[in-house]
């Protein structure tokens, strides 16, 4: 028994890995040129309609999973701590090398933004992330104390009120203030993640990637309807609507493309696979996305390459060079987060420091807890 849960959590390990490839896709559409901005009815634009639904299911999956292991995993401010030290030495560091490299010139501003980089938004994930993280316990505490037919209650109403409405009256998202990037989103997708957990039994089918497939198939052709009134009307505005069910994360299909491929790895048997080689991977995703989306990193990845005149109007080239940028970015991500950790490790991040952290801060919460609670 306990040998299956390991492969459950190396199935989900591997979630986590391909959830930040697809992140890294995602980046590599919105902020290179590769994508040209024109919504013709075209090969070349249906591939990236493809690829984009696949992939927009990224953040969904990366939360699910941390809202899956929530209810097993104990609140210790030395994981707060060790998130925000990564995110904050990855920030400033990078904001001195641009300074000394003569990339950008000084700016009180700029320094500002890179020393608080979580609480001035500028990686807007990692933001909801650590607040989601803080907010855990009370999660985890309200999940406790429900049963199962209470649990799927939250699920439904949250369905109805986050994503049903959203995709009903879009231009308001006073329900979700944020919308899927905010935290209340997150807060339902720990939900969902800590019922998996709790509930859901793998029964090793095919019966989730088969559903998968047809909510996929199902995402496409919403589309549909709005191409046929451009070919009538000729107004672009169809075009541009389109995507009004798959344009962000809790638009109804990518939130259940998400449900479904996370049941489609929870029922994946990895018991072949070299158990080693997923947790080196899935170790470095965080690190990979504070690289690779800091904003002046960002900048130089993907503006100082035209992609647009390498690729053209090639689905080939586009698919291919697709899976060459991710994978050029994860692996160059691994090797920087391998020697930071090993560095910092010894510096910020060994055992005497995260224990000493851990034990102040229980002292500090008891008499919290002894003079407001009691």
């Amino acid at each position: 028994m306990e040998e299956k849960k390991k492969e459950w959590n190396l199935s989900i390990e591997l979630l986590r890995i391909i959830s930040m490839c697809m992140i890294i896709i995602l980046h590599f559409y919105t902020y290179s040129n590769v994508i040209p901005d024109s919504n013709d009815i075209s090969l070349f634009n249906f591939t990236n309609t493809i690829i984009h639904t696949i992939c927009n299911v990224s953040v969904n999956c990366y939360i699910l999973i941390s809202g899956y292991f929530c209810i097993k995993s104990k609140f210790k401010v030395s994981k707060l701590y060790k998130i925000i030290t990564e995110v904050f030495l990855y920030s400033i560091s990078i904001y001195l090398l641009m300074l000394v490299t003569n990339q950008i010139n000084f700016s009180i501003k700029e320094l500002f933004y890179s020393f608080f980089s979580i609480l001035t938004r500028q990686y807007w994930f990692i933001t909801c992330y650590v607040g989601v993280y803080i907010f855990s316990p009370i999660i985890r505490f309200i999940s406790e104390k429900i049963n199962k037919q209470e649990h799927k209650l939250i699920l439904f109403v949250g369905f109805l009120l986050f994503v049903v409405y959203y995709n009903l009256f879009f231009f308001c998202d006073n329900l979700n203030f944020g919308g899927a990037t905010g935290i209340v989103w997150f807060i339902y997708l720990y939900f969902w993640g800590i019922y998996f957990q709790k509930y859901y039994k793998p029964n090793y089918s095919f019966k989730n990637f088969v559903n998968y497939i047809i909510v996929l198939l199902l995402a496409l052709a919403s589309r549909i309807p709005f191409f046929i009134m451009y070919l009538i009307t000729q107004k672009s505005i169809f075009l541009e609507g389109a995507s009004i069910f798959d344009s962000v994360y809790n638009s109804i299909f990518p939130f259940l493309l998400s449900i479904f491929l996370f049941k489609v790895f929870l029922n994946l048997n990895l018991s072949n696979v070299n158990k080693n080689i997923i947790r080196f991977l899935s170790s470095s995703t965080f690190a990979i996305y504070i690289l690779h989306e800091n904003p002046y990193l960002r900048n130089i990845i993907w503006k100082e390459i035209d992609f647009h005149s390498i690729v053209g109007n090639s689905s080939f080239k586009l698919i291919i060079y697709t899976v060459v940028v991710s994978i050029v970015i994860f692996n160059i991500g691994i090797v920087i987060d391998k020697i930071f950790k090993f560095i910092v490790s010894k510096v910020c991040w060994n055992q005497r420091i995260l224990n000493f952290i851990d034990n102040k801060s229980n002292k500090i919460w008891l008499k919290l807890k002894t003079k407001v609670l009691n």
